[in-house]
């Protein structure tokens, strides 16, 4: 019977191949795509763009959760599609007296074939999957050594793991199928549906609602526990972020079943009635569909937002050229400058060098009990603060301030909306001396200057006297040439001799601060820099974003950015990428399942009179509806959610922003065109299925 049994199985394999090819390819395909994801990841090439404890890095690991989420779910649709498919004929053996030992032991072969070669095929293609594609836009958008993709084999760990859970899933699933003790259940599989019985009247505007609460909770309750309610935030927290899944699937089920129009509830009643039939599979698969969407969106608009911000606000600094250095370091002189622009024959005018000084500011700090309790702490010494007097304030900028005794005015970036800072006093942190202060105004600024309190000429010598140099800073800043190459030159090599007459004291952070690592001494506790800045990572996009005194030149900056925006868009791009090869397959698989499905209906649609016309408007209102809700649901989705980080961060929405959520645009746009072809192909190959 067993021989008999398996000569008869394999005709019948043999008759399915096009089932276990869509198996494969979906296993395949998952795998392989994180196998790209983990290289990628782990590349030492984005370590050094995106470090550890960064936003973009954070960002990054999110992203990658949502595409392995993504994944598990389409590898657990697509082996529950072909279960379906093999139903029924285990079903026809278990009535003809086959024992379930022997089809397991046949459906494991399958399922261990299956899973092994598309495993083997995706860790074997993921490396060079991932180096393929960043070299391309490597060297269609700018080559540098720095873009030099270097691969970490711990990346292939990522895809490793993602195929033992999922051959574990599908084994387990398989294990269950054949666990059935009712053959007419087996047999009834292949037809069977998940029809959707109710759609209540409150799903639709209840499922925008969800989302909306759920994006704005998850991205506010945070704030709202530490402000608020003066605790840690929990874990379980970040349940509200469950708002958003099940709001999506009773919009998207509420859009697919009774839609948006309440009119001519008879009209398109053949297409509606396939896709209520089908309902609970479909809209399963529209929510990964949106969410994957959501993904890939997000990480491409990271790039154009990030750096047209910073692209114009180096267009908005008062002077092309300005660095600062501490008080006591040897630093390039004024005629070094004067000589290494003669070299570059770079024009430079305007030379201005002031004074700045550090002091301890007052202020409230968090304390944290081993529940989670925060409670606040005054303390007169809470960390640095840089002061600068009004005379000199004037000589850099040529703006007059005038503030009162006592008083002092604060230079705030334009973008934030903050207008008041809690400031009482200022201590100089070598004599005690302490100096009552208030705030007067806040004032946009773009210089060098940023953060910096502007006091008067008096309350500054008075705060000052008896600073030591490491205590002081001096501030440098000309005019000149910033559009031409040897303007780049001439800062690069002039950020070279900086960086040569920096001291390894000075080889600190924007996040070090002297005060609050004196404050954690006192305490017994260790002071841990944010971010650890090296020497020999000077070229590295992290040392430029961290490192205390990286000076501001234009010519050098702008260069940077656009350098910086390269690597961001093909570290983005490639998510993007990963996340759009994801939608796509699990649309065309989607696609294909509802034309299978309803091939039998059509068939009895012809034979009743239907039209060509009619039954090819009917097979485009199914396809469109799967292909443009949960896209059009994702887009906007993320689009909503991005505005909402960029008002949160500070308080408005800058026009810099603005100009790279045009940009944004303009990328959705593409989006859309790639989806429409996509759907014209998908859509054409379910004519041809149904005959039609």
């Amino acid at each position: 019977m067993s021989v008999t049994l398996r000569h008869i199985y394999r005709k019948m394999r043999r008759q399915n191949q096009s089932q276990y090819l869509l198996m494969f390819l979906c296993y395949f395909v998952s795998i392989l795509l994180i196998t790209a994801y983990g290289v990628v990841m782990e590349s030492p090439t984005i370590r050094n763009v995106l470090p550890e404890g960064g936003d973009s890095r954070k960002m990054l690991y999110m992203i990658f959760a949502l595409t392995l989420l993504g994944c598990l779910i389409f590898i657990n649709y697509a082996s529950g599609l072909f279960l379906r498919f093999k139903s029924r004929e285990f079903g026809i053996f278990m009535a003809l007296g086959a024992e379930k030992k022997q089809l397991q032991r046949l459906l494991s072969e399958d399922l261990l074939l299956l899973t092994a070669c598309s495993a083997f095929g995706g860790l074997l293609l993921g490396v060079p999957l991932a180096a393929g594609i960043w070299n391309f836009f490597r060297f269609a958008i700018i080559n540098t050594k720095e873009m030099v993709f270097s691969i970490s084999w711990s990346g292939l760990l990522y895809g490793l793991f993602f195929a033992v859970i999922s051959i574990m899933a599908v084994f387990l699933k398989g294990v269950f199928f054949i666990g059935r003790t009712n053959i007419l259940d087996v047999i009834k599989e292949q037809r069977k549906s998940e029809p959707v019985k109710d759609v209540k009247f409150w799903y639709g505007w209840g499922g925008i609602l969800m989302i909306l609460l759920g994006g704005f909770l998850g991205y506010y309750h945070s704030a709202f526990f530490i402000q608020v309610l003066k605790y840690w935030p929990p874990v379980w927290a970040n349940v509200v972020y469950a708002f958003v899944p099940v709001g999506l699937y009773l919009f998207l089920l509420y859009t697919v079943i009774r839609g948006w129009s309440g009119k001519n509830s008879y009209k398109n009643i053949v297409s509606k009635s396939i896709m209520k039939f089908q309902g609970r599979q479909t809209v399963r698969n529209m929510c990964i569909i949106a969410l994957l969407t959501a993904g890939g969106l997000f990480a491409m608009f990271y790039a154009p937002i990030t750096q047209c911000t910073r692209l114009y606000s180096i267009g908005q600094r008062t002077f092309e050229y300005a660095f600062f250095y501490r008080g006591d370091e040897e630093m390039v002189t004024q005629k070094d400058i004067e000589k290494l622009a003669e070299k570059h024959q770079v024009p430079i005018h305007s030379y201005t060098e002031i004074s700045s000084a550090t002091v301890a500011r007052d202020g409230y700090r968090d304390l944290y009990s081993d529940s989670g309790a925060i409670s606040e702490e005054y303390v007169e010494q809470l960390s640095e603060c840089q002061i600068v007097s009004a005379s000199d304030y004037k000589k850099l900028t040529g703006k007059t301030l005038d503030p009162a005794p006592g008083e002092f005015c604060f230079l705030d970036s334009p973008e934030s909306s903050e207008s008041t800072i809690s400031i009482t006093q200022l201590t100089n942190p070598v004599t005690g001396k302490v100096l009552p202060v208030k705030a007067a105004k806040v004032l946009p600024e773009y210089s060098i200057l940023l953060s910096h309190l502007v006091l008067n000429d008096s309350d500054y010598k008075e705060i000052s006297r008896g600073l030591t140099p490491q205590w002081q800073e001096e501030v440098v800043c000309f005019h000149g040439d910033k559009d031409s190459e040897n303007a780049y030159l001439f800062s690069r090599e002039l950020f070279d001799q900086i960086l040569a007459h920096s001291s390894k004291d000075c080889e600190i952070s924007d996040f070090y601060d002297r005060i609050t690592k004196a404050y954690y001494e006192s305490e017994g506790m260790t002071y841990e820099d944010y971010l650890k800045v090296s020497y020999e990572d000077a070229d590295s996009m992290g040392f430029a974003n961290s490192w205390k005194y990286y000076p501001d030149f234009s010519p050098m900056d702008v260069r940077d950015s656009l350098k910086n925006l390269s690597v961001f868009l093909m570290t983005f791009l490639f998510i993007f990428l990963i996340c759009l090869m994801s939608v796509l397959v699990i649309l065309y698989t989607r696609s294909i399942t509802l034309g299978l499905s309803c091939r039998q209906v059509y068939e009895d649609l012809k034979r009743l009179g239907a039209s060509r016309v009619y039954l090819r408007k009917s097979v485009s209102r199914q396809l469109f509806s799967v292909f443009v809700s949960p896209t059009l649901t994702g887009t906007i989705g993320i689009w909503g959610y991005f505005l909402l980080v960029l008002y949160a961060n500070s308080g408005s929405i800058s026009s810099a922003e603005w100009i790279g959520a045009g940009v944004c645009f303009l990328l959705v746009l593409a989006l859309a065109v790639i989806l429409f072809f996509f759907y014209r192909r998908v859509r054409n190959k379910v004519y041809r299925m149904l005959n039609i």
